[in-house]
């Protein structure tokens, strides 16, 4: 009895299974990708070969000498890293490989058709998808579309139509999923023959050519997909004889990382394997804390430089502050000491408690100084709530990006500063617009200056230009001048001064009395909030209900009754240069509000926290120092005494 016919595919996949016993014992080695195996879910795979029918799933075992040797073949592995089941096709039974590569073709597509059962059919939503046709082996697309169209089933017509292509799986898959429109289903069908004059020679007497069918429906993924749930499948760019293994690849196994990296590099100037590890690398430890230290600083720094040389105010605190976060995050804990662990079974390992047991307990691990908080992610970071965002810093509050800082508001902009506003645009310019309502710019107490190295426009398309001033307003250019002031109008020239008009009127005295706006009347004035209470021996409490006197150089300018905060408001003025509150227990304090206090900075800390000297009578046992600094200073280390341990 005959056994069943063999392909030409069969027969190579056997005499190949030698030399590929590595790579299907070892694991299944994939090449490197260029495309996100993330973005995209293979919803279902087939795959069928012409020549025998074989309806049953193959076993692992049979399935391992079945190895495609197609250029479209997709690399369907599940969750336990086996291949799909293959099928077979009925086709019409040829002894040797057709010259005419068309035909063959249509006649495996037909063989194919005739075996789409309703299960195959209902896994796919024909209304949401699109069939991707990748043209097979010495054939054109145009010729393969219309074969493909004139035998398609009218009753499985796709939506969004037909579309053909050329380009291999792994090549064509990053350009559609780049794309933000397009079929949400793609059903990827491809079939290759070695029907054609250039590999006839492979089928000998007797030899059928190995051809095969495959059907991927691939679906967008607007979001990284969950863990792989077992059975799922995972999509991996075609087989070639020479690639590397695929647990030795990076998970971020596209090409766009690096092209944004490289961009940013050459944005900022700054060198590309440090961009990479702020953006692509993996845990976020004390290393990367210092890269990502080291971009901020030098971007404030740079723009701080330019911005001072263009007299605009520096950023010397927003440098500091990051300076100040490097010094925290550099903190080892543990004793050294030598480990069988090499250094880098410990970077690799980390926290791993067989690292901790092969180091028998001995080693560093990195840390931080203070108690700090630092969120980090590859991609994005939200923060969304339908209500309220607040934040706050005490000092120094540092943003820096790459790129934009975007700003959208959908009411106002209110912005308060209690001393400067420095903007400063290096290369593009400064714009400001309000397409209704008036542009108010106002110094209060102080001057407005105004400079331009070219020209100085100012128009009214509608209405009049006004300039006045209380003493003078002076033109000059030239040598020549026009001063008006104190109700007098002097024009003087170095040269001539042409007057033409038709009518020329000379005539008496005339006066235009124009009146200023008046400025606020608290312009010069400032909130000061001032706190008073126990001593951090009773926990800072506040004397609730306690009568209160403000005097301001001297002289009484409020009473007032302490509420539960502590808290007692003063409207400073700027020519006052020092407070008394006092209590009616008895209790009185200074505030010096002119200038900061002199020598050390900490002192003005303690002072606004409370810490002052007790004034007692003399006692021959008790000799206090008439340094008020070094008293506070000893008061607040007994009250918060260093921890030994």
């Amino acid at each position: 009895m005959l056994g069943p016919r063999r392909s030409i595919y069969d027969r190579l996949s056997e005499k190949r299974l030698a030399d590929l016993e590595r790579q299907r014992v070892v694991e299944a080695q994939v090449p490197k990708g260029n495309f996100t195996s993330g973005s995209v879910a293979v919803v279902n795979a087939w795959v069928w070969l012409p020549c025998g029918v074989f309806d049953a799933p193959l076993t692992a075992d049979e399935l391992a000498l079945r190895r495609s040797d197609f250029d479209h073949d997709p690399r369907l592995v599940d969750s336990r890293n086996l291949r799909r089941p293959l099928r077979r096709l009925d086709t019409p039974a040829v002894r040797s490989p057709a010259v005419d590569a068309a035909g063959r073709a249509v006649e495996i597509l037909m063989a194919m058709f005739a075996q789409w059962d309703e299960a195959f059919c209902s896994q796919v939503d024909w209304a949401n998808t699109q069939v991707m046709l990748f043209t097979p082996t010495a054939l054109s697309e145009l010729d393969w579309l219309a074969a493909v169209c004139r035998l398609w089933p009218r009753d499985r017509l796709p939506y969004y139509a037909f579309e053909v292509t050329t380009q291999p799986l792994a090549q064509w898959l990053p350009e559609v999923l780049g794309q933000s429109y397009g079929a949400p289903y793609l059903l990827c069908l491809s079939l290759d023959t070695w029907a054609c004059k250039e590999q006839m020679k492979v089928g000998g007497p007797g030899e059928m050519a190995g051809e095969a069918v495959s059907a991927v429906l691939l679906q967008r993924e607007s979001s990284p997909p969950e863990a792989l749930r077992e059975g799922a499948l995972k999509l991996f760019a075609p087989v070639t004889e020479h690639h590397v293994s695929r647990y030795s690849q990076t998970r971020n196994d596209t090409q766009v990382l690096e092209s944004l990296m490289a961009g940013l590099s050459a944005r900022t100037g700054f060198d590309a394997e440090k961009i990479k590890v702020l953006i692509g690398d993996g845990a976020f430890d004390g290393q990367r804390l210092q890269q990502l230290h080291h971009y901020a600083r030098s971007s404030l720094k740079a723009l701080s430089e330019i911005a001072e040389q263009h007299n605009a105010l520096p950023m010397p605190g927003g440098i500091n502050s990051l300076d100040q976060l490097n010094a925290d995050t550099q903190a080892n804990y543990g004793s050294g000491g030598e480990s069988p662990v090499s250094s880098s079974q410990q970077q690799r390992n980390g926290g791993d408690t067989k690292a901790v047991i092969m180091s028998g307990g001995r080693g560093q691990t990195s840390g931080y100084k203070k108690p700090l908080l630092v969120a980090s992610s590859p991609a994005d970071i939200v923060t969304v709530t339908p209500q309220n965002t607040h934040i706050h810093s005490g000092k120094q509050l540092t943003l820096s990006t790459g790129e934009d800082t975007n700003l959208a508001s959908g009411k106002s902009l209110l912005v308060s500063v209690a001393q400067s506003i420095s903007l400063f645009a290096q290369a593009a310019g400064a714009k400001l617009f309000a397409a209704k309502g008036k542009v108010e710019i106002q110094a209060q107490n102080d001057s407005i200056e105004l400079t331009a190295k070219e020209s100085v426009r100012i128009t009214s398309t509608a209405r009049t230009i006004e300039i006045a001033a209380q003493e003078a307003i002076l033109l000059t250019s030239g040598a020549a001048y026009i001063r008006i002031k104190g109700g007098n109008i002097e024009i003087h020239a170095p040269g001539t001064i042409d007057v033409k008009g038709v009518k020329k009127t000379f005539s008496g005295p005339a006066q235009l009395n124009r009146d200023n706006p008046a400025w606020p009347t608290d312009a010069i004035k400032q909130k000061l909030t001032a706190y008073a209470g126990l001593s951090s021996a009773a926990g800072y409490q506040a004397w609730a209900g306690q009568p209160y006197t403000i005097f301001a150089d001297g002289a009484e300018i409020k009473k007032g009754v302490m509420d539960a905060s502590g808290q007692i408001g003063i409207d400073h003025h700027v020519t006052t240069s020092q407070y008394r509150i006092d209590l009616s227990n008895g209790v009185s304090y200074d505030l010096p509000v002119a200038a900061d206090y002199k020598g050390d900075p900490k002192n003005a800390e303690l002072a606004n926290r409370g810490l002052h000297r007790h004034e007692s009578a003399s006692h021959p046992d008790v000799k206090p120092s008439d340094n008020r600094s070094l008293f506070r200073n000893r008061y607040d280390q007994l009250s918060n005494p260093e921890s030994d341990a």
